[in-house]
């Protein structure tokens, strides 16, 4: 009995194991098929994935369509069937397969004239399986499965970017212009909305097929646009984007946007930056300028300062480049400039640290200081010019290094390669080491009609009043008014005249009409000049004055001091149509060569002639204090 009743027990329980087993596992049935078939389940998750990415697949191929539409026959093409709006029985049914977006109209207000089924075979897509049409008048594109999607509304595409209406952008004196103009198939027109940066800037209320603004109220830089056209049903079209072009400086702001968009590496070429007002920087010791432009991101296109003033730049540091702009290959003009810059680095100018484009018209007040290539207008000029380009400010080399000379200029530091310095004028006092001019330090190009007003002031050699040296080149109808203060190789146009290895230069139509002193090699053209390089048409009325002489060899001292030039070296350069009216000096006792014309000489002379007194002591002449191996001498 005991043993019957247990296996009774034991299949009562068996029983209900099982029944709960069952239970269970109908329970875990339950929740796969919810999980797997429901709304939210994974099946429909599937296919409300499959069915966006068509949605954009379609977008993008539609878009493409419009486009090349736009640009060939510009038909309005339905692209494919009618949709058969009379299939629809009625609004409830329609409201099961058609779903708009939930901002959209109700379904009774659907126009199914205007509904076509989209052809993928023609917008060039395959495998789509589902059914899409679109409305031809506002481009909105349906799915046609009954799929509900996003929370039971149908996933709609976004209104095409193309037609109806575009937009173009014009520049104008300060700013730029926004014409947008509407497809003349369209319903009537209400009012335009232009947008700018994707904020709605104006919205202009007319009836017309065209509607513009003039925009001069945005910060510099490039302005994303687009324009759309309201209509009185309802509907509105959106312009193709443009890019507005919005190069004009009115403030601080605008300036730093602009050059940190060059230094970001936009080169500006072929663009025109203007320049609408004076700005002023703020500069101070912690609000320094930083330049426009580098080595690895150069200016190269064209900025108009329309005449206008640049104030309060500050740079002070240790880097080198250093200006308003530090690397250009534009052309900068019209422009006027007031601070203070300084580094103990090379290529500092007012204007650019570093030129290899054209500088016309500008104007430095600042007070500069740097390392070497220092120049009121430009620190280093390569095959670049500048035009018509004044400097007020002292500039100042620091350098003491002997392989890195000094080269500071009123105008330009140092200018070499291609291109010319022209019309150009300082009056700031000029201060340096080696090669130090008024208008050029070291100058291996032409300078054409330029004068120096400052005082140019030279610690070792090759100090000049137009150029401290002039390596190549020509230097034509310059004038020198400001005193020149030198050591050795001192003149009032180019302290020397001409390299050898270089080719030598030309002095032409030139003239000092300021006192010269220097302690040997002096004189009031050039301090010395080549035996490949000639002055000509050139004449001296200053004092000009040698206060020491040098060593050479026997234990004499030269001075070499003369009206035109101090020394002339023995080559195929020459002294012509030249006259000295100044008072020619030589202050020691124990040196020689003081000349009228030239103090030592070893080349061509002719055509030349002097009526200023000459004092000296030891060979000293009215023309020439000593030639040497004269060629041709007449007067």
């Amino acid at each position: 009995m005991n043993v019957k009743k247990l296996k009774q027990a034991n299949i009562g329980i068996t029983l209900i194991a099982l029944v709960v087993t069952i239970v269970i596992l109908l329970i875990l049935a339950g929740i796969t098929i919810n999980l797997v078939f429901s709304d939210n389940g994974i099946i429909k998750k599937a296919q409300i994935a499959k069915n966006e990415v068509e949605v954009s697949t379609i977008k993008e191929a539609l878009e493409l369509y419009y486009l090349q539409q736009y640009f060939t026959t510009k038909e309005d093409n339905p692209i494919g069937e009618q949709f058969p709006s009379t299939q629809i029985t009625d609004s409830n049914t329609l409201e099961a397969i058609v779903q708009f977006q939930s901002d959209a109209e109700s379904v009774e207000q659907i126009h199914f004239e205007r509904l076509y089924y989209l052809d993928m075979d023609r917008l060039g897509l395959f495998g789509i399986t589902n059914e899409y049409f679109m409305d031809i008048e506002t481009r909105v594109v349906y799915i046609n499965n009954g799929i509900e999607l996003n929370s039971g509304m149908t996933y709609v595409l976004e209104e095409k970017e193309i037609f109806p209406v575009t937009l173009a952008v014009e520049q104008i004196v300060n700013g730029f212009k926004l014409i947008a103009t509407s497809d003349e198939n369209n319903e009537q027109i209400s009012s335009y909305n232009f947008y700018i940066n994707n904020e709605l800037y104006k919205t202009v209320v007319t009836s017309e097929k065209t509607a513009q603004i003039e925009v001069t109220d945005k910060e510099f830089g490039n302005l994303p646009c687009y324009v759309r056209v309201n209509r009185n049903n309802g509907q509105n079209d959106k312009s193709l984007e443009v890019i507005a072009e919005n190069y004009f400086i009115r403030n601080k702001t605008d300036m730093e946007l602009f050059r940190d968009s060059v230094n970001n590496g936009n080169s500006y070429s072929g663009k025109t930056i203007k320049l609408l007002s004076d700005i002023d920087l703020q500069g101070s010791e912690s609000s320094q300028w930083t330049p426009i432009g580098t080595t690895e991101t150069i200016f190269s296109g064209t900025f108009q300062g329309n005449g206008h003033q640049v104030n309060n730049l500050y740079i002070n540091n240790n880097q080198p480049n250093q200006g308003l702009f530090g690397v250009s290959s534009g052309h900068i003009l019209d422009l006027n400039l007031y601070g203070s810059i300084a580094s103990t680095e090379e290529n500092i100018g007012g204007i650019v640290g570093s030129n290899s484009g054209t500088i016309e018209t500008c104007t430095n007040h600042s007070n500069i200081t740097g390392n070497y290539y220092v120049g009121g207008i430009s620190g280093q000029t390569n095959n670049g010019n500048v035009i018509n380009c004044s400097n007020t400010g002292n500039i100042t080399g620091l350098s003491t290094d002997s392989e890195n000379l000094s080269r500071v200029g009123g105008i330009v530091g140092y200018k070499l390669g291609t291109g010319q310095i022209e019309t150009c004028t300082n009056a700031g006092n000029i201060n340096g080491q080696t090669q130090v001019g008024g208008i050029v330090g070291g100058n291996d190009g032409n300078i054409l009609e330029c004068t120096n007003n400052g005082i140019v002031s030279g610690t070792v050699e090759f100090t000049g009043g137009i150029v401290g040296t002039t390596g190549s080149g020509t230097l034509t109808r310059c004038d020198n008014y400001g005193k020149v203060i030198g050591i050795e190789s001192v003149g009032g146009i180019s302290g020397v005249q001409g390299v050898e290895s270089k080719g030598g230069s030309f002095i032409t139509k030139c003239s000092n009409k300021a006192d010269i002193t220097g302690e040997y090699v002096v004189g009031g053209i050039s301090g010395f000049t080549s035996s490949s390089s000639s002055i000509s048409l050139a004449y001296n009325i200053g004092n000009v004055t040698a206060t020491l002489g040098k060593f050479i060899e026997n234990s004499n001292y030269i001075s070499q001091v003369g009206g035109i030039t101090g020394a002339k070296e023995d080559g195929n350069g020459y002294i012509d149509s030249c006259y000295n009216t100044g008072i020619i000096k030589c202050s020691s006792l124990d040196a020689k060569q003081t000349g009228g014309i030239i103090g030592g000489n070893n080349g061509n002379i002719s055509n030349c002639y002097n009526v200023g007194r000459v004092d000296g002591q030891i060979e000293v002449g009215g023309i020439i204090g000593t030639s040497i191996r004269m060629r041709h001498y007449s007067i």
